[in-house]
């Protein structure tokens, strides 16, 4: 599947915030996802803010010597996301070689198909791709550590309530750190 379609298509990271902006200015407030439009801006916000690039992964990417295409299939709503994007973003700003699109998962059915996870449209899904549109790699929908987590959701052993809660706490102490070191693993093989 040749994906350069989508880098075309896809929005920028200024453009996927003001995305969220506008839903959360006009979008329908009755909707169920609305509330978290909202709550992952905050998410953004404060990780844009605190996440720093770490000295040997800037090392590592100032190797890269082809032009390397992100495609993010997301959703404004997904929590995920808003603990994810910034961390792209930050490594995205520090390499002249690293672009990232992102599309909107619901508006992209036909590319959310070729990348479900155990059979679900979990998001976010991250596809590195070549300057010719090959694919290189594929990651997400949450860094590895979150295995477990989900593991025990998934098998009853814990509520949604504490499923949540323990992701956020996760996602708090790790920093991003976990998801720039997959990333930019993948990015040089």
């Amino acid at each position: 599947m040749n994906l350069k379609k989508y880098i075309n298509k896809g929005m920028s990271f200024q453009q996927y915030y003001q995305h969220i902006d506008e839903v959360i200015a006009n979008g329908n407030k009755e909707e169920a996802t609305y509330p978290y439009y909202e709550l992952n801006k905050t998410r953004i916000e404060r990780l844009q803010k605190k996440f720093e690039v770490s000295e040997e992964n800037l090392e590592k990417i100032k190797g890269l010597k082809n032009l390397i295409y992100l495609v993010i299939i997301t959703e404004g709503w997904c929590g995920d996301a808003a603990q994810i994007l910034p961390i792209i973003e930050g490594i995205c700003a520090q390499s002249d070689f690293i672009e990232a699109r992102i599309v909107l998962r619901d508006e992209n059915t036909d590319l959310m198909q070729e990348y479900l996870t155990n059979g679900n449209q979990s998001i976010p899904i991250v596809i590195g791709i070549d300057e010719s549109g090959e694919e290189k790699f594929h990651w997400g929908p949450r860094p590895a550590w979150a295995d477990e987590i989900v593991k025990a959701y998934k098998n009853d052993e814990i509520s949604k309530s504490d499923f949540l809660i323990q992701i956020q706490k996760k996602y708090n102490q790790d920093k991003g750190k976990s998801i720039e070191n997959e990333l930019i693993e993948l990015m040089l093989r």
